[in-house]
């Protein structure tokens, strides 16, 4: 698990403020550490903070984040600062649109507001699938992502 929270450590580095300072990024990998019990965990936390967030808020928001969605495993639970996408408040009327939808939806429909005056709700048929190119992805040692690290 070591490695993979040291590689999850080195991706949040894409994260705008992430601390660049070593002993920041230790001190971020031990809360990893602290928090994660598996590894699907942490894979869903660093995607959720590079695709969601997508800057460093601080040790507080990334176990806010994580708490959003998991127990953490050293039993310290957070919120996220008010605003955010992932605060108290945003969850909550996140789940509440959800139960709309979900009322409102037959089996394979999506969902699409309309911007309408009197802003209803309208189901519309599933779209078709879109195929996807795929592009060749570069694969980085572990040496290599381990350079990086140091490097910082």
């Amino acid at each position: 698990m070591k490695n993979a929270i040291r590689k999850a450590a080195g991706e949040l580095g894409m994260l705008k403020y992430f601390p660049s300072d070593p002993l920041a990024q230790a001190a971020v990998m031990a809360l990893l550490e602290r928090m994660v019990s598996t590894p699907e965990q942490l894979a869903w936390l660093v995607r959720t903070m590079i695709d969601e967030i997508g800057e460093w808020q601080g040790p507080v928001e990334l176990r806010g984040v994580f708490c959003s969605r998991f127990r953490p495993m050293d039993g310290v639970e957070a919120d996220c600062g008010p605003g955010g996408k992932f605060s108290p408040e945003a969850l909550e009327s996140r789940s509440a649109i959800g139960h709309e939808e979900h009322k409102l939806l037959g089996a394979g429909a999506s969902l699409a507001l309309l911007p309408a005056i009197e802003g209803k709700w309208e189901t519309l048929p599933p779209e078709p699938a879109k195929e996807r190119k795929r592009e060749p992805v570069t694969r980085r040692s572990e040496a290599e992502i381990n350079d990086l690290l140091v490097s910082r």
